[in-house]
C-alpha cells in the first residue's frame, strides 16, 4: 500500500471515522484531486451512503479577490450554503482538506483579504454548527501544491520541492512505507491522554507565560474548565479533528487574561501573511496590536464582533513536536500550530467547561466563555517557553520548561 493511500485511510478511518450509510462532505482544493480519490474509493469501501465533494481554487480566489466588490466577495450565497446544510441535516460528516499559498496574495488589498477570511469563517460555521449542535465527527488535513512547496524549499525545482513537502507532512502525520499509521496514532493519544488528565487533576486557576520573546502573559480558566486531547487506557478514538495534532487545549474565562504575547510563527488571513506581530490584553479583551506586517488586516479581523476581541482557546504544545522538529515553517495553521503553543481570539469550545450546552449561547455568556463567529489561532510557543500554574488546591506548579511538558 502507498502512503497516499494509507493518507487516505488514516483521514477516513480514524480522521472522520466515517460509519456505514453516511454521508460525507469532503471540501478540498484542486490540487488534492489525487487525493479525494483515494478517500471516495476507502469511503464507499467503509460503506459510506455517499461522498459530496467540493472543490475550491485560490487562483481563482484571487481573481475574484481583484476584480469582485468587498460585499460580493464576502458573502456567502444561499446556495452554497444550502447544498451543505442537505446532507448535514443527514447526518453527514466533514472532512476538510486544506491547501497553503504563501505568498499568491501579496498584490491583494487588505479589504479584500479580510472579505475573503470573512467569506470563510461564515462559510465554514455551517458546519461548526452542526458539530456544536449534533456533534458530528470532523476533521481538517492539507495537501500539498507546488507553491506550497516551493516556499518551503525555495532552493529545489518544483518537483523536488513537492516530494520533498509530501514526505515531511507523510513523517508528520505518522506514515510511514512499513507501518500501520492508526496504530501509531493510537500510541501518540494515550501519550496526550496521560497529560491531559494530569492537567485536569491539578485544578488549574491561571496560567501564566514567559519566554525571551517578550511574552508575559497570564490566562484565567474557569473553575469547571477541563482539558481535551487524546485518550485514556482503552478508550477508542471516535474522530480526529485536526490531522497532524499535537495539542492539549481548553477555553480560558474570556474577562480573565492579561499581559501581552508575541507571535513566533506568521498567520495566514485571506491568504495574506501577518508576520512578527504581538497582542496586549487587559481584561481578557485585545486592547492593542502591533507588529512588522499586514498588521492592519489583523486588525480588521479582530474588529469582526465584540467575541473576536477576546479568547477562545488556549492550547499547550510541546517545542518537540515532530512538525517543531522538522525545522519547517508551513506558512500554514494547521501545521504550524502544531508545532507551538498557541491561542485563538473568537470563538471558544463548550466541550471545555463542564454540562454547558453547546447551542446556549445565553449560557456561555453567564460563565464567561467567548462566543464570536470567527476563531483564529495563533503560535506564540518558543523553546524556552515556561508556564507556570496557580492551582486552587496546591502552590504553583511548573507545567512547561524549557518549550515542553515536564516529565511525570
Amino acid at each position: 500500500m502507498d502512503r497516499l493511500e494509507k493518507y487516505a485511510r488514516l483521514l477516513v478511518e480514524m480522521g472522520v471515522h466515517v460509519k456505514e450509510n453516511q454521508y460525507l462532505i469532503v471540501e478540498a482544493p484542486v490540487d488534492a484531486y489525487p487525493l479525494v480519490q483515494k478517500i471516495t474509493e476507502v469511503a464507499f469501501e467503509k460503506k459510506a451512503k455517499d461522498v459530496i465533494v467540493f472543490y475550491t481554487d485560490s487562483y481563482v480566489d484571487k481573481e475574484r479577490a481583484l476584480n469582485v466588490s468587498y460585499e460580493q466577495l464576502r458573502t456567502v450565497p444561499t446556495w452554497q450554503a444550502q447544498s451543505r446544510n442537505e446532507y448535514l441535516n443527514q447526518g453527514a460528516c466533514s472532512l476538510l482538506i486544506k491547501s497553503a499559498y504563501p505568498y499568491l496574495f501579496e498584490d491583494v488589498s487588505e479589504d479584500a483579504s479580510s472579505a475573503l477570511q470573512a467569506y470563510t469563517n461564515e462559510l465554514r460555521n455551517h458546519i461548526r454548527a452542526k458539530i456544536a449542535s449534533d456533534g458530528i465527527q470532523w476533521c481538517i488535513a492539507s495537501y500539498p501544491n507546488p507553491c506550497w512547496a516551493k516556499a518551503l524549499f525555495p532552493k529545489d525545482d518544483e518537483e523536488t520541492a513537492l516530494n520533498k513537502m509530501f514526505d515531511a507532512i507523510y513523517d508528520i502525520c505518522r506514515i510511514k512505507f512499513d507501518n500501520n499509521p492508526n496504530e501509531d496514532w493510537y500510541e501518540h493519544f494515550r501519550r496526550m491522554g496521560k497529560y491531559t488528565k494530569w492537567l485536569n487533576t491539578l485544578q488549574i486557576d491561571s496560567l501564566h507565560f514567559e519566554n525571551s520573546k517578550g511574552t508575559d502573559l497570564i490566562i484565567g480558566l474557569h473553575s469547571n474548565h477541563q482539558w481535551n486531547g487524546g485518550i485514556g487506557e482503552g478508550e477508542e478514538i471516535d474522530f480526529i479533528a485536526n490531522i497532524p495534532t499535537e495539542e492539549i487545549s481548553t477555553s480560558p474565562d474570556k474577562y480573565r487574561v492579561d499581559g501581552i504575547v508575541y507571535a513566533t510563527k506568521p498567520l495566514e488571513l485571506g491568504g495574506a501573511l501577518v508576520e512578527n506581530f504581538w497582542i496586549r490584553f487587559e481584561k481578557g479583551r485585545i486592547v492593542e496590536v502591533g507588529g512588522e506586517k499586514n498588521i492592519d488586516l489583523l486588525k480588521k479581523i479582530i474588529e469582526t464582533d465584540e467575541g473576536s476581541h477576546y479568547l477562545g482557546e488556549v492550547a499547550l504544545v510541546e517545542y518537540n513536536s515532530p512538525i517543531s522538529q522538522s525545522g519547517l515553517l508551513f506558512y500554514n495553521t494547521l501545521y504550524d500550530e502544531n508545532a507551538s503553543c498557541h491561542l485563538a481570539f473568537g470563538k471558544g469550545f463548550p466541550s471545555s467547561l463542564k454540562g454547558l450546552s453547546a447551542t446556549d449561547y445565553e449560557a456561555w455568556e453567564k460563565v464567561n466563555l467567548n462566543f464570536s463567529s470567527i476563531h483564529v489561532d495563533f503560535m506564540f510557543g518558543s523553546e524556552d517557553m515556561k508556564i507556570t500554574a496557580k492551582s486552587r488546591l496546591t502552590d504553583e506548579i511548573i507545567v512547561f520548561s524549557g518549550g515542553n511538558f515536564v516529565t511525570l
